[in-house]
């Protein structure tokens, strides 16, 4: 069986804590990106790249009720490749607006403001009622 000193075990450690700390500091420095920074991209308009994620999400919203409002008053299938996109777009959204919300969680706490973080968590939560399961 082998033997290892302390010292040994130390060093190593030392070496990989170190590793970690330099990862983090270079991660931080030249890629910052911030859960509550995605999250409100989200939610809200952002001309500095053209998004309008929310407007776009209400848009398919709109388009999705439209189809199935229809297709119950006309009594046919709703078996639609423009259903189906709609669909899955909306999937999509709603699965980047709750990933985002759980990477901003921490950061709302680290920050201080939790209250801000309930109320985001409550519109995420209202947001996915009429989100397609």
């Amino acid at each position: 069986m082998a033997q290892f000193s302390e010292e040994y075990i130390f060093r190593t450690l030392k070496i990989v804590l170190m590793g970690v700390l330099i990862s983090n500091v270079v991660c931080y420095i030249l890629w910052p990106r911030s859960g509550i920074t995605k999250l409100k991209c989200y939610l809200h308009s952002n001309p500095a790249n053209g998004r309008n994620d929310m407007i776009a999400a209400m848009d398919d919203y709109s388009d999705v009720f439209t189809l199935l409002v229809r297709s119950f008053l006309s009594s046919s299938s709703i078996n639609n490749t423009k259903f189906e996109k709609l669909y899955e777009d909306q999937r999509k959204w709603s699965g980047k607006l709750r990933a985002s919300l759980q990477e901003s969680k921490y950061e709302y706490y680290l920050l201080g403001r939790k209250e801000e973080y309930l109320i985001m968590h409550r519109l995420v939560e209202r947001m996915e009622v009429i989100t397609p399961p």
